[in-house]
């Protein structure tokens, strides 16, 4: 009989990643789900839980809440926790849901966080930095080859941290000056810029040594050598601290993880005169709606810019 223990809920979990990957979800959000769902899992084992509840799901928000985690990452977490356990459910393999909607974060307070403009942005300044900087000393030759590299495909590419984990060295067009995103958000396959300032700073890593000589094309573009001497793909958080600690060297600006860089990459694209529907398309979303929103988080005085250029137009008018 099906119950909501905790070692129901982890034997699930792996059925239900199996089930994803054969539904043909990209591997980021099957990765996403696993890493999410196998927190929540860990929480219960550390507080002693021997189901999961109501009352463990409402304390893992509260204590996600007191760790000063924003409710929007809290909403999205328990979300695909919820989503999980549900098809669980339905699969027999577990007795309830415990994500009910009165434990879930108020809709109300995540849209009224979701709609503030996005609080760590790149100016223009720290952008040129990023691109123009030399090596930080706190940063080996060996290893500045691969960050800059990382950095500034980010900061030209606005390709997302899972993307970019899964680049190989055949998915770039030296020669038409564009990257191959064969498993994008969705799923869904795309052409990514690949400006020439870009291409300089991959063929230096290349050049560099970082990558072993012996790894092949079709492999992972950037990685790391584990233990055993073999060439692995980077995972999630190493990446995003990779570029964080970069960032906040060379900027002194802190929490500017993978996604800032994809930020900073939108914006110079508009800054610089590409039309929103371009945008949209390289940036991979599904929507040219949803780039527009996009745009103007990253420009939140864009709307009284716009307004004042009116009235500049009217100033200089001149009556007959």
């Amino acid at each position: 009989m099906a119950n909501n223990s905790v070692k129901s809920v982890s034997e699930a979990l792996k059925s239900y990643l199996a089930s994803c990957k054969a539904n043909g979800l990209a591997s980021g959000t099957i990765e996403n789900y696993e890493r999410v769902v196998s927190e929540y899992i860990q929480f219960l084992n550390d507080k002693g839980y021997e189901e999961a509840t109501i009352g463990s799901a409402s304390e893992w928000k509260i204590a996600m809440d007191e760790k000063g985690t924003k409710i929007t990452v809290i909403s999205s977490k328990m979300g695909m926790v919820r989503s999980a356990m549900e098809w669980m459910k339905q699969m027999e393999m577990i007795e309830k849901n415990p994500f009910i909607p009165t434990v879930m974060p108020s809709r109300k307070a995540v849209n009224a966080v979701k709609n503030r403009p996005y609080e760590h942005v790149l100016t223009t300044e720290d952008f040129n930095r990023i691109i123009h900087s030399g090596k930080p000393k706190a940063v080996s030759e060996l290893n500045w080859k691969r960050n800059r590299a990382i950095l500034i495909m980010f900061l030209t590419t606005a390709l997302r941290n899972s993307e970019m984990r899964d680049l190989t060295l055949n998915d770039l067009d030296f020669k038409n000056g564009s990257i191959s995103v064969k498993h994008g958000k969705g799923d869904k396959a795309r052409i990514a810029a690949f400006p020439r300032i870009a291409q300089e700073a991959v063929e230096e890593y290349l050049e560099s040594g970082y990558r072993p000589k012996n790894v092949r094309n079709g492999d992972y573009l950037f990685g790391t050598v584990d233990s055993d001497g073999k060439w692995k793909q980077f995972d999630r958080a190493t990446l995003t601290q990779l570029v964080e600690r970069n960032v906040r060297l060379i900027t002194g600006k802190k929490s500017m993880r993978s996604h800032s860089l994809r930020h900073g990459a939108a914006t110079q694209y508009f800054a610089r005169g590409l039309d929103v529907s371009s945008i949209s398309d390289l940036l991979g979303h599904a929507s040219v709606n949803t780039t527009q929103i996009y745009i103007e988080k990253l420009n939140p005085n864009m709307p009284s810019q716009k307004a004042n250029e009116l009235f500049d137009d009217v100033q200089n008018v001149r009556l007959a």
